[in-house]
């Protein structure tokens, strides 16, 4: 009992320094009690303080480019003592007017900013233009303005400058978040109680609760497109599910091009960070002929069909009941986080030891930013998991022979993770450590040894000479035949920048394989947070190693062979595809490609502790504290995407 109290005790502290964080987060971005959608301000750099006279005014035209507006939001210079000013906004040919008098410092915030709303949210205002007018009603108000951008519709009455002042096109009720986030963070922290405190914990469920239930948040916090390259992930997936399983080239260069309905701005997300609201805005487009556009994507042209079998099922599946873009890229999403989430549930049950080292890898943030995706990469990891796994579980049968299925299952897997990513193929040096008596023979087991190579051969052979035909330049000096013969030619300078890449980045790899940049990189999320993550696998880790009972040599020495390959395979890679000839470092990695790896690593320092079958205390703490770190990212991720 006392024990029990000490353990809720733990629980209680983590779910209130949780909802700290997160409120504090959540509520550092509000303004007037909402979290906003707004347009882009000026450089801050640039911004200077205009003073008015008594009576003098200053005024702008702005151009709408959504089609509800809420209101505006105005910058005064700080620090204003008693002072008195008018706003007047009125829209050009008639229609709205709305003036706000004798406004003063105290209805500014402590940035000297005032939001002026609307009595009722404008719903067709896309594409009319509103003059705002500024006057000052006493001497000593300085106006916020700076540098006018290219391309502003009206100017200000003060040549080449322009207002600091920004139109709000949506907000969302901090309280209404405030009182969600709790909710859900206390539903969570109960239900995960409640199941890590039974005497004998099914770690399928365990998976499975923390899995779905963080992935359905993610999935409705982070927006359609705020994945890279998930756009043309989508193509890919929308004409496999059309049965185009091969991409058509459309001109001589070689693009891989498919004609879909597709709101355009989804796709240019790359620099700048879409919220839910702007993919509200595109609700109301249909598939339909007249809005087929031609999209370009030979990046993803590369992958082969079996890559989006989920995806494209979702969007088929969808596209019986509706033509709606965004609902057949949800359906997709969907389909794919439920695919991955079953061949990991499976990977969990088939793992006779280490079965925490798996849910909390695919629990990095990172991991769940991917699996909820239209991405690949979710599965893929899911599938080298299932392998290890696999293996695992035939090394601790004995000498009982392979069935016809796990004989079928050692194949399917490796075609499957070879068709998925090339780069992960050496995981099936894993094979080798399936004990010869299961296949009944030495022949049997060179026989199936190279049948398996033959299969990855000619699967994976046939896709490369199909997909070849996609490839070209995607960087400026690339030129991958010149490459390839720049390392066989060269192996030691070669060498020589894998080590300068590797020691370079290595910062930056662990950090975006953990999640400290989420969204297309550009969601910047607390890299204590992340680093409290690793801690707890470190932890756990230390933990098992400290009363193992026995560490599998043969498993170890593999697993280092198999970094070592897949590290060399993923840097070589990105080195032929997308790097310059002869470039020092090697550009495009991105540290999500490393999760695999992680399981592996776990389990060969670790070893197999002697009361494998029990959830011991620091198994339960160690997966609060996953879900704790998990609750403060997708805080962030709140107040980045929900406006």
């Amino acid at each position: 009992m006392k024990q029990n109290k000490k353990r809720a005790l733990f629980y209680v502290l983590l779910f209130v320094l949780g909802v700290v964080f997160g409120l504090t987060k959540i509520n550092g971005q509000a303004e007037d009690g909402y979290l906003l959608k707004a347009d882009k301000k000026g450089n801050d750099d640039l911004i200077y303080d205009y003073p008015l006279e008594k009576d003098q005014g200053v005024s702008e035209e702005y151009l709408v480019g959504r089609s509800t507006l809420e209101g505006f939001r105005l910058s005064v210079g700080r620090n204003q003592k008693d002072i008195r000013f008018d706003v007047k906004i009125e829209e050009k040919g008639g229609g709205i007017t709305r003036e706000w008098k004798d406004l003063t410092e105290q209805d500014l915030d402590d940035r000297g900013r005032i939001c002026l709303f609307f009595d009722e949210k404008e719903r067709d205002a896309k594409g009319k233009v509103f003059l705002v007018r500024i006057t000052a009603r006493t001497a000593g108000l300085n106006i916020r303005m700076y540098p006018q951008p290219d391309g502003n519709l009206g100017t200000s009455d003060v040549d080449g400058m322009a207002l600091d002042l920004q139109l709000i096109y949506d907000r969302v009720s901090v309280l209404l978040v405030n009182l969600l986030f709790i909710l859900g963070c206390a539903v969570g922290n109960l239900l995960l109680f409640l199941l890590l405190n039974r005497e004998k914990v099914s770690m399928v469920k365990v998976f499975l609760l923390l899995y779905g239930a963080l992935g359905a948040v993610y999935l409705g916090v982070i927006p359609f497109s705020m994945v890279p390259d998930e756009s043309i992930h989508y193509f890919r997936a929308y004409e496999i599910a059309d049965g185009n399983f091969i991409s058509d080239i459309t001109d001589e260069e070689g693009h891989a091009a498919y004609l879909i309905s597709y709101p355009w701005e989804w796709e240019e997300t790359k620099d700048h960070l879409i919220t839910q609201y702007e993919v509200k805005e595109q609700t109301g487009l249909v598939e339909s002929e007249e809005n087929d556009a031609g999209h370009s994507f030979n990046a993803t042209a590369l992958y082969s069909p079996l890559s989006y079998l989920p995806q494209s099922l979702g969007i088929a599946a969808a596209r019986l009941f509706t033509g709606k873009v965004w609902i057949l890229f949800l359906a997709g999403r969907i389909f794919n986080f439920a695919a991955i989430g079953a061949v990991m549930a499976l990977a969990v049950h088939l793992m006779p030891y280490g079965k925490k080292y798996l849910i909390l890898i695919a629990l990095i943030p990172m991991n769940l930013h991917e699996c909820i995706s239209l991405a690949p990469d979710g599965m893929v990891t899911a599938l080298v998991f299932l392998l290890i796994a696999f293996v695992l579980y035939l090394r601790e049968r004995g000498k009982e022979p392979l069935t016809r299925g796990q004989l079928a299952a050692l194949y399917v897997l490796a075609v499957a993770i070879s068709l998925y990513k090339i780069v992960y193929l050496p995981f099936c040096l894993l094979y080798f450590l399936i004990p010869r008596e299961q296949f009944g023979s030495k022949k049997r087991y060179f026989g199936h040894v190279a049948g398996v190579m033959a299969a990855v051969a000619v699967f994976l052979g046939g896709w490369m000479r199909i997909s070849s035909r996609y490839l070209f330049p995607f960087n400026p000096g690339v030129d991958s035949g010149q490459q390839t013969h720049e390392i066989l030619t060269h192996p030691f300078f070669y060498a020589g920048v894998v080590i300068n890449t590797l020691v370079e980045k290595a910062t930056y790899y662990f950090n975006t394989m953990l999640g400290t940049k989420l969204g297309w990189l550009n969601v910047e999320v607390d890299e204590i947070l992340l680093y409290l993550f690793a801690f707890v696998v470190v932890a756990a880790i230390a933990a098992d190693a400290a009363r193992k009972k026995r560490t599998d040599r043969p498993f170890a020495w593999v697993t280092v062979l198999i970094l070592a390959s897949t590290v060399l395979l993923i840097l070589t890679s990105l080195y032929v595809e997308w790097t310059a000839v002869r470039a020092q470092v090697v550009e495009g990695v991105q540290g999500r490609y490393f999760i695999p790896l992680l399981l592996p690593l776990c389990l060969a320092i670790a070893g197999r502790r002697n009361d494998e079958n029990e959830l011991l205390e620091n198994d339960r703490l160690g997966l609060t504290l996953a879900l704790g770190v998990n609750i403060c990212v997708l805080a962030v991720l709140i107040i980045t995407f929900l406006p």
